[in-house]
């Protein structure tokens, strides 16, 4: 596949669009409050949530014509226009990001080449694919071990399922080491 990203499950390159740089903040903004008390040095923090991070993205549109560029601007609009955050995937991450535009987006012609910038305004941390695991029990005492491969806490989703015949007695599920759930 080609150097591009894939919005709303559409990829760039069906437009013919040319992802030229990204810039991609490593760190979100936060929405820290910090509070000056009369008597006190310094100030307290009363809140460290992080807010969303941008990525930035200026795409290339080799044209023939301005009547194809014309044409070509208004698919890529309708792709680009959500009221919605949408799945944001590039090409040359593992990871995804909910976004939205969250630019006017002014498409400059230079000879026969457009060119434009879209910021996208993502929750704040990627998001990788659910993962399932499915494991058979057949004798009492067996450990499994999931592990989190991410930066962030997530709590676990288990679902158990009984598909014998016969009805399990005595069944004990210990779940321990979560953390930050």
């Amino acid at each position: 596949m080609s150097k591009g990203l894939t919005f709303k499950g559409v990829h760039s390159s069906v437009f013919g669009l040319l992802m030229r740089s990204i810039n991609r903040q490593i760190l979100p903004s936060f929405r820290d409050e910090y509070v000056e008390i009369n008597g006190r040095p310094g100030t307290i923090l009363l809140s460290d949530e992080p807010g969303d991070i941008i990525r930035e993205v200026t795409f290339g549109l080799p044209v023939m014509t301005t009547e194809e560029l014309r044409i070509k601007s208004r698919q890529i609009a309708n792709w680009l226009y959500s009221t919605d955050k949408e799945k944001l995937q590039f090409d040359d991450e593992e990871q995804h990001y909910i976004g939205k535009v969250a630019n006017q987006i002014d498409l400059t012609e230079q000879m026969k080449f457009g060119e434009f910038t879209v910021l996208f305004k993502c929750e704040p941390y990627a998001l990788s694919e659910q993962k399932t695991v499915k494991h058979i029990i057949n004798t009492s005492g067996q450990t499994l071990t999931f592990v989190n491969n991410g930066t962030v806490r997530t709590p676990p989703i288990i679902k158990i399922k009984n598909t014998g015949s016969s009805t399990i007695n005595g069944f004990t599920l210990e779940v321990k080491h979560v953390e930050g759930v």
